[in-house]
């Protein structure tokens, strides 16, 4: 996991699938819950697959399923955070001059 971390392949792997260059703050959170979720996974599971060259296929579809999931935490919080920020930002209609 640290290994992962420090190469920060996990971000890498979010820009990929957002088709983007930067990390973006909701990319960051995207990040931050495959690494929590990682985390859940037991080891000897994790260890496996890294050993199987397959733990980048893994954290892939981990990303795309939280990425295009209508009710994952990941779309959750965005959507959840998106509107409540939208709702304190002033309307360009009703702002005065």
């Amino acid at each position: 996991m640290a290994e992962l971390a420090r190469n920060r392949v996990v971000e890498e792997m979010c820009c990929n699938v957002a088709h983007v260059s930067t990390l973006t703050d909701d990319l960051k959170d995207l990040a931050q819950i495959i690494y929590v979720a990682l985390l859940e996974y037991p080891d000897a599971l994790l260890i496996d697959l890294a050993k199987d060259s397959a733990i980048r296929f893994f954290i892939a579809r981990m990303i795309i399923n939280q990425w295009n999931t209508d009710h994952s935490p990941f779309r959750d919080l965005v959507t959840h955070f998106g509107s409540i920020t939208n709702e304190l930002q002033p309307n360009e209609d009703t702002t005065e001059d």
